[in-house]
């Protein structure tokens, strides 16, 4: 990563298009990331994967091609 350390803050700030603002904060602890065996694969209906990690607490996956309402699911690595 170079230029990033180990842990770093941030502030992200959205802004909608009728002017509405949402701001979220929060810390960024590389050093208690969680790093899978790949970072991106595909399945099909009723398909599944066995992802090896180096790490625990909460992975957020994305699914962009799943409906809306079903795009997104936090899974805990324990």
């Amino acid at each position: 990563f170079g230029y990033v350390g180990d842990s770093f803050n941030y502030t992200l700030v959205l802004w909608g298009r009728d002017g509405s603002a949402d701001i979220q904060v929060g810390t960024v602890d590389r050093a208690s990331e969680i790093i899978p065996d790949f970072a991106s694969f595909g399945l099909g209906n009723g398909g599944g994967v066995k992802l090896n990690t180096s790490g625990r607490g909460d992975m957020l996956w994305l699914f962009p091609n799943n409906e809306a309402g079903d795009q997104a699911q936090i899974v805990t690595v324990k």
